[in-house]
């Protein structure tokens, strides 16, 4: 008997391990969709058929429809949606019935939007390409006959058109108004963040965003722009902690084991970076950017046979980079073979030809074949660029 209650906890709890997985098919489609491989990420969400998750592969498969200029089928997906996500989209929905010149439908979904939290400023809809045509029908300026937006959403409005002219102190004015009476407005934090990067102005833009999390804490773009703050200006511990707590917000949030990886990359926290980045390269193993990461996850764990790999599947891309050809180039020094190290650092010059570094760790491949001529001939190159480790092996190695 004990042994049949064993059997059926270990079946009940693998059964709530399967459904607690994330379904690779969405994961591949929303970072598909991200790096704007519309055709790719709709393949992937087509595929998706878990009950508790389909929704978000429709929205994917409605956006990429949408983006591929697919308006019907764009349309038709965004209409399966339930009437909470129908109103998410209820933009796209209203530009896509303004394409059919269906002016009804415009009217309703127009209006649907400006009854929404989503609703976009009053000047971006005014101005939207799509409506455009729509703009000029009786039904466009008896929507425009009531007020749909509060005395706070005509403020924040002012200080987006502000920004958006580029006009960055009047628009922190205007913001500072708004602050002065409603202390808890995120929206302004959020956009005063965006003014300040266009600023140059780093510590503010962490100030903005601690704020706009502070007081939107679920907001998974907002926790994920103030981890991207905090990475800025060095702070990666707070950051990877933001980003940690992004990922319980949303664990099918684009490119997070990504980021996460890069953030514990710079905290020396490779064990943790290298589980990150082999999860993100399960779904996205062609991302150059985590190909070059994943390689200097594995050269810093002295990993260096996987580092070769990785290195191998970036030169055999499309996506040439010398930092492949480096970064292989490194770890086949590190394992003593010279000469394969060689040849690496030269294919990095045929692409990168003014970096001392390749010269120098070339002219290092050279000394240990006793090839001198070689290595000093490297150095005296990387010496000339500037780069003063090698006027030590110059020094030590290449006086008559």
């Amino acid at each position: 008997m004990n042994k049949i209650k064993f059997i059926i906890i270990l079946l009940l709890f693998s059964r709530t391990v399967i459904s607690q997985e994330l379904s690779f098919n969405l994961l591949k489609s929303i970072s598909e969709f991200d790096v704007e491989n519309y055709d790719t990420a709709l393949v992937y969400a087509s595929k998706v058929n878990k009950k508790d998750i389909v929704i978000r592969a429709v929205q994917i498969k409605a956006k990429c429809y949408f983006e591929l200029k697919n308006y019907d089928k764009a349309l038709s997906e965004f209409l399966k949606l339930s009437d909470k996500y129908k109103k998410e989209n209820s933009i796209y929905i209203t530009r896509l019935y303004a394409l059919k010149k269906d002016w009804a439908n415009t009217d309703k979904w127009l209006r649907i939007h400006l009854k929404s939290e989503y609703k976009l400023n009053p000047g971006v809809l005014k101005t939207d390409k799509f409506l455009q045509e729509f703009s000029t029908t009786k039904l466009w300026n008896k929507i425009w006959l009531t007020d749909w937006y509060s005395d706070l959403d005509e403020k924040i409005a002012e200080v987006e058109y502000l920004a958006y002219k580029k006009k960055f102190v009047d628009a922190l004015d205007a913001s500072d108004e708004i602050l002065n009476t409603k202390k808890d407005c995120y929206k302004i934090y959020f956009e005063r963040a965006y003014i300040y990067r266009k600023l140059k102005d780093v510590d503010n833009v962490v100030y903005s965003m601690k704020n706009a999390v502070k007081y939107a804490p679920e907001n998974t773009k907002y926790s994920f722009d103030y981890a991207q703050s905090l990475f800025v200006i060095g702070k990666y511990k707070k950051a990877i902690q933001e980003l940690s707590r992004t990922y319980k917000l949303d664990n099918y949030y684009p490119r997070i084991n990504y980021f996460l990886a890069q953030y514990n990359f710079r905290q020396n926290n490779y064990e943790e970076a290298k589980k990150a980045i082999e999860k993100y390269r399960k779904i996205m193993p062609n991302d150059g950017d985590a190909i070059w990461l994943a390689g200097y996850i594995y050269k810093e764990l002295n990993e260096y046979e996987n580092a070769i790999k990785v290195f191998t599947v970036g030169i055999q891309s499309e996506d040439q980079r010398a930092s492949y050809y480096v970064g292989k180039g490194e770890s086949l020094y590190n394992l003593k073979k010279y000469s394969e190290a060689i040849s690496s650092f030269t294919m990095a010059l045929d692409l990168d030809p003014r970096n001392p570094n390749i010269y120098y760790m070339r002219g290092l491949s050279s000394i240990e074949l006793d090839r001198k001529s070689d290595a000093c001939r490297d150095w005296q190159k990387a010496s000339k660029m500037g780069f003063f480790k090698a006027d030590d092996m110059i020094s030590v190695n290449c006086q008559q």
